[in-house]
């Protein structure tokens, strides 16, 4: 790819960054969710990852980011274009 997903950019300098629980872990169900907000050279993302438990620890699943006028999901920018 040409940037990197996590931060919806090239380069970073991170700001503003805030971090919130939107589906608390559950060992039950083995997910979780969280909202991340954060300026990037003064521009405002908004990411939303899902969390996979994998035996003890937890990993990534999906994310869901991007500016209000260009959301995407990690599953779908990492798609092969054949």
């Amino acid at each position: 790819p040409d940037a990197d997903h996590f931060i919806d950019g090239q380069d970073y300098k991170i700001t503003g960054l805030q971090v919130k629980a939107l589906l608390a872990p559950n060992p039950a169900t083995g997910t979780a969710k969280v909202e991340v907000r954060f300026r990037n050279f003064g521009t405002p993302s908004h990411m939303i990852f899902t969390m996979v438990k994998e035996g003890d620890r937890w990993v990534i699943d999906q994310l869901e980011g991007g500016r209000k006028d260009a959301r995407y999901t990690l599953d779908t920018v990492l798609q092969p274009n054949f």
